[in-house]
């Protein structure tokens, strides 16, 4: 028992070295077409040629972030991970660099999540 027991000290204790080790830059403006996509972009792809593994997130229903990126068409995207319950989906699109997309349809993710239980608690 003791040795399952610091198996799992020492899985946590890995996972909250990784959580911490991790830095989170959050690029907000309530503003349009202040740069925050552009920003976003060559900011991201600066860490990912200096050897950083960077996860750009779109959260934007207008995706501009996803088609900045070149990506045209997704199966799965960012309202399938908050509205129904799926993985995250992380698309590859480098070495070091990955994007969570976002659709059109994100856009009804509010109304959705206003009449859940907990609904805003999953943002």
């Amino acid at each position: 028992m003791a040795y399952c027991l610091t198996s799992y000290v020492l899985c946590l204790a890995t996972y909250f070295k990784l959580i911490f080790s991790m830095k989170i830059i959050a690029v907000v403006n309530h503003k349009g077409g202040v740069g925050k996509t552009t920003s976003v972009q060559n900011l991201s792809k600066a860490l990912a040629l200096n050897g950083k593994k960077v996860l750009m997130i779109d959260n934007d229903p207008q995706a501009n972030l996803t088609v900045a990126c070149g990506v045209k068409d997704v199966a799965h995207s960012i309202y399938d991970a908050v509205c129904e319950n799926k993985s995250l989906p992380i698309l590859s699109l480098g070495e070091r660099l990955d994007l969570v997309p976002s659709e059109l349809s994100y856009m009804n993710a509010e109304q959705k999540l206003q009449t859940e239980i907990n609904g805003y608690f999953k943002l």
